[in-house]
């Protein structure tokens, strides 16, 4: 009786870690390499912040704030946006963001109005988020 108890105990213990979910750590995409190419792709394609933002404030105040705001602030987040590129150009090899390879900013699905993507936007149909992806006519 005890021995048969004692197998099913072992087989249990062993099924029981048979199951363990094994996954990559949150962080393990984010790497020096990926902290260089995103540098690269924020000062290259960070320009694309200012367009973004005129079409963005046109369509929610008008075409004299899409002219106004809508320049002023896209002129603003392109240039935060190649200066972080290049921060992270030149601090690619060391842990700057909370001992992670992390991108320094507050994240967009964090603060939407605010908050900025990984990458620089992408304008036009094949944007990962929802706000590159409005057609105004």
């Amino acid at each position: 009786m005890m021995k048969k108890f004692l197998s099913t105990l072992l087989a249990l213990g062993i099924a029981g870690t048979c199951f363990a979910d094994i996954q990559a750590p949150p962080n393990s995409g984010q790497t020096a390499i990926h902290k260089l190419g995103r540098g690269f792709s924020n000062v290259l394609y960070g320009i694309t912040e200012l367009p973004l933002r005129v079409i963005n404030v046109n369509a929610a105040d008008g075409n004299s704030a899409g002219f106004g705001v809508g320049l002023v602030e896209g002129t603003q987040r392109s240039i935060t946006r190649v200066g972080y590129g290049l921060f992270e150009i030149l601090t690619f090899p060391a842990k700057t963001y909370k001992q992670s390879y992390k991108a320094p900013y507050q994240d967009i699905e964090y603060d939407p109005y605010n908050g900025y993507s990984e990458f620089s936007p992408e304008i036009g149909w094949q944007s990962k988020y929802a706000y590159g992806r409005k057609q105004n006519y």
